[in-house]
């Protein structure tokens, strides 16, 4: 009862952080799903999921701006950020209204570079505010959920076009200035701008750990195995849900099935489960239990080449779901940990 109450207080004082991700989450899967409509009326299904790809990995470079201008130039934080939101909101206009494909592949990679910007600035805040905390992973977790029921509410409740479109443009804006809003906040109430963490909410053996590694080289060389091994696992993982997605993507342009129809609430169920048994026992069974989710969701990429028609599809995007939930959470709070004893713990 103790711990459920910890954990009651740690995500109400995260709340805006949570709130933060969450509308990243819904506006990024959103944005995309947009995109893959849009592009379909240009190109055969087949090749919607290369112009995808694309648009999406143009998000990486939001992701690295952000945290290279925090460091390097913190006083142009401010203003490069309103001029990100402002981006934003007109790529998504942009690709909204787009009459032609040249416009529509625009748009989409000034939105997604944008939102990159935007989910680092929120993936940060998130960690500096959870990464110490016992509730982590379902911090995470609570954050995608919502972001995914947003998602397919508003597919489902909300009549097509205009209306959920404008949800869509709501949502962004609502994004931005919640981030604005935290940064502000984070100026104004932290004694210490420059340290990523709040002195309260860590404990004096985290601290003292902390310093500590810094000046041990076997430490230090520890550390940066640790998170090389995370990031190749990560980027090898990477690998084998997004060749499921462009599966999956192809079926979806081809109106084999729609991808934010009903089965996409599986993700909010594998999130949450994800997120409360990671942080069992201090996140010790995070490994062993994403290498099993794993598996499960490479069971749909055979399931989906079972026969020449495609295999059972829905079968397939059901598995596929419920392994993407552990996968969000399991590399979102794996880095969020780590980036607490990282000297730039942004990047």
């Amino acid at each position: 009862m103790r711990d459920l109450g910890d954990t009651t207080v740690y995500l109400r004082r995260g709340i805006r952080e949570i709130l933060c991700l969450a509308l990243f989450f819904f506006t990024f899967l959103a944005d995309e799903y947009l995109f893959d409509v849009r592009v379909a009326e240009f190109v055969p299904a087949n090749e919607v999921v290369i112009y995808e790809s694309i648009v999406v990995g143009a998000s990486v470079i939001g992701y690295f701006v952000r945290p290279l201008l925090y460091y390097r130039r913190p006083q142009t934080i401010d203003a490069t950020s309103d001029m990100t939101g402002v981006l934003l909101v007109s790529a998504l206009l942009l690709l909204i209204m787009a009459a032609q494909f040249q416009v529509v592949i625009a748009g989409g990679l000034v939105a997604c570079c944008a939102l990159g910007y935007c989910g680092s600035t929120a993936h940060a805040n998130l960690a500096r505010r959870f990464a110490q905390t016992p509730c982590l992973a379902r911090a995470v977790a609570v954050s995608y959920a919502a972001g995914i029921l947003v998602q397919v509410l508003n597919h489902m409740v909300m009549p097509a076009g205009i209306p959920q479109q404008f949800v869509l443009i709501a949502c962004a804006i609502a994004l931005v200035g919640l981030l604005h809003g935290i940064r502000r906040a984070k100026l104004r109430d932290e004694s210490a701008p420059e340290f990523e963490v709040e002195m309260a909410e860590l404990s004096v053996d985290a601290l003292e750990h902390g310093a500590k590694w810094r000046d041990d080289p076997e430490a230090k060389a520890a550390f940066q195995g640790a998170v090389v091994r995370l990031t190749v696992a990560t980027a090898c993982l990477t690998g084998v849900f997004a060749a499921l997605n462009a599966g999956l993507t192809t079926s979806h342009a081809a109106g084999a099935i729609d991808l934010g129809d009903w089965p996409r609430l599986l993700l909010v169920v594998s999130a949450l489960a994800a997120g409360a048994l990671y942080d069992l026992r201090g996140r010790s069974y995070m490994n062993i239990i994403m290498t099993c989710a794993a598996m499960l969701s490479t069971l749909s990429f055979f399931v989906l080449i079972t026969d020449g028609n495609g295999g059972n599809t829905l079968a397939a995007t059901i598995i596929f779901y419920l392994g993407t939930g552990f996968f969000v959470v399991f590399f979102t709070a794996k880095f969020a940990a780590i980036s607490m004893y990282a000297r730039w713990a942004y990047l």
